[in-house]
């Protein structure tokens, strides 16, 4: 009797070992879909607070960009010269809706004077050299000689007003930018390009 109390005491042991191991085992899987659903959570919050997608339309920005180029811009940050910005453009340009998104390059920060002169860039007067335009199809990128002043799109302004931006398409004979709508105000700003993502043969850091 003895005997048969002590085999059935191990087989109790056992199998409330055996039940003791499952519950550890479901509880460690509970856990552990529930950190995975916070940090998708959480991806899906930064991602949506902090960053967005943008498909480039058109050729303006070649060849920095072709047509079709997919983008992951940052809401974050302080807008710096030469940055590569998505914004809204103006209400009314040539019929294009504003709730469109142009992908441009920042040229003019608040309070410069802009010129170009035999395709060469000058900001306050000094000579700027715009190491990342290439040529497309080998002919250089050109633009017409302007002052900023000059400009009826800017209202003849001669300095970047507050809070607004003077922004060109790296592809200059065949861009729509401030030269012909004026300044971008920050409030239009969508955000500033981060990496490429697609292609995946031309992934790059911004």
């Amino acid at each position: 009797m003895a005997q048969y109390l002590a085999v059935k005491s191990r087989a109790r042991r056992k199998y409330l070992k055996k039940q003791s191991n499952k519950t550890e085992r479901l509880l460690y899987y509970i856990q552990l879909a529930f950190v995975s659903l916070i940090n998708i959570v959480l991806v899906l919050v930064i991602f949506t607070f902090f960053f967005r997608n943008s498909i480039v339309d058109g050729d303006s920005m070649r060849p920095t960009f072709s047509d079709k180029d997919q983008n992951i811009l940052r809401k974050f940050g302080k807008v710096k010269r030469f940055d590569i910005i998505v914004f809204n453009p103006p209400d009314g340009y040539a019929g294009i809706n504003s709730r469109d998104h142009f992908i441009k390059r920042v040229v003019g920060m608040p309070g410069d004077e802009i010129s170009f002169k035999n395709n060469n860039l000058y900001i306050n007067g000094k000579k700027y050299e715009e190491t990342f335009l290439n040529d497309i199809d080998g002919q250089k990128n050109l633009t017409f000689d302007f002052k900023m002043e000059d400009l009826s799109a800017t209202n003849h302004t001669k300095r970047v007003p507050p809070d607004s931006y003077f922004v060109m398409g790296d592809n200059r004979a065949h861009s729509s930018d401030s030269r012909y709508f004026g300044f971008v105000k920050k409030e239009r700003i969508n955000g500033i390009v981060f990496f490429r993502f697609s292609p995946l043969v031309k992934f790059r850091f911004f």
